[in-house]
């Protein structure tokens, strides 16, 4: 990329048109005070600024700062206000519990019918380590239940 030479930076610059009713860097009263800023309409986003004015004199232009604005019904802290959402949430929650807790209670007894049919299986015709697992088996259900 060829850099731009400085007299074609400034031809593009000057192409810019000023606000029809406003030539750049003209004066311009900004307030009832009588304090004149220059305007530039370039749309550059820069900011002018007046160093010649006093701290206190730019003060008393700004308007006073104003606490940020809540929806009615918050407090300070930002707290939502609590509604009847919170009641149909327990409702949801403790409903999903008992279901849960239906479903425990099933395979609970599916394992206990399973345990039951194991521990009243035959083992006398098995032989060797197969009948060790089976009786070690047997024993622990029986201590599981308490038998």
């Amino acid at each position: 990329m060829k850099p731009l030479s400085k007299k074609k930076i400034e031809s593009e610059n000057a192409s810019e048109e000023p606000a029809p009713d406003q030539k750049v860097g003209e004066p311009v009263e900004s307030s009832s005070s009588g304090k004149y800023t220059t305007t530039q309409s370039d749309a550059t986003g820069r900011c002018f600024v007046n160093l010649n004015e006093s701290d206190e004199e730019v003060e008393m232009d700004m308007p006073p700062p104003t606490s940020p604005q809540r929806p009615p019904g918050r407090n300070n802290k930002g707290k939502r206000p609590q509604t009847s959402s919170s009641t149909d949430y327990k409702d949801t929650l403790d409903t999903i519990s008992e279901s849960l807790q239906k479903f425990v209670d099933i395979k609970e007894q599916k394992q206990y019918n399973n345990d039951m049919k194991l521990l009243w299986t035959p083992t006398d015709h098995l032989t060797g380590r197969a009948r060790e697992i089976a009786e070690k088996t047997k024993d622990r259900i029986m201590k599981k239940y308490n038998l």
